[in-house]
């Protein structure tokens, strides 16, 4: 929570006046707990975790023959069903509701102990820059020794490629086969 009863005490702990964004970020959070900001998070990522899969969906739809013949899995047929893909946008939406939103939640002390700031001063435009390079830089790293710990005799079929994805869009936090179809295991 922003330690700042009015943004005159605002202006005054940050000895300037504060910028567009810090007054529209002061009018916003300043009684709100810190908690329900991270918890934000969750707000922002729902959508984009639903929308930013939309352009490979319309494409393996429309299936054009010059992009056919890049996918990674040839013999599976494409969904041809509305239904069906409303349906893995359904379960999508609770896969990330159990995970996601559990992950939110429990993300809080985590970044207290971090020493991430949610008040003022609101971080440059630079410093915006450089912290998300350095966490896309370490979930790619740890996302990727996850992936090769699962390549091991233990979870590479029994965890990790035990289904053929129906979709395009099919993420490590499914296993394909939302359709209603069987998929067929790997051999």
């Amino acid at each position: 929570m922003i330690p700042y009863d009015t943004a005159a005490e605002a202006e005054a702990a940050l000895g300037r006046a504060q910028s567009s964004a810090e007054a529209a970020w002061f009018r916003y959070s300043a009684g709100m707990p810190d908690c329900w900001l991270l918890w934000h998070n969750t707000l922002i990522i729902l959508p984009l975790q639903t929308l930013a899969p939309l352009p490979w969906v319309l494409l393996e739809r429309l299936a054009p023959s010059f992009a056919m013949q890049y996918k990674l899995q040839p013999k599976e047929r494409r969904l041809s069903q509305q239904a069906a893909v409303g349906r893995y946008f359904r379960d999508r939406a609770g896969v990330f509701s159990l995970v996601v939103v559990s992950f939110q939640l429990l993300s809080y002390p985590v970044v207290k102990m971090a020493g991430i700031l949610m008040g003022l001063p609101l971080p440059s435009a630079g410093e915006i820059a450089v912290q998300l390079l350095v966490y896309t830089l370490v979930e790619d790293y740890l996302s990727y020794w996850i992936h090769r710990l699962l390549h091991t005799d233990w979870g590479y079929k029994k965890i990790h490629h035990e289904m053929k994805a129906k979709l395009a869009t099919s993420s490590n936090t499914e296993k394909g086969g939302n359709d209603g179809s069987s998929s067929a295991k790997l051999d």
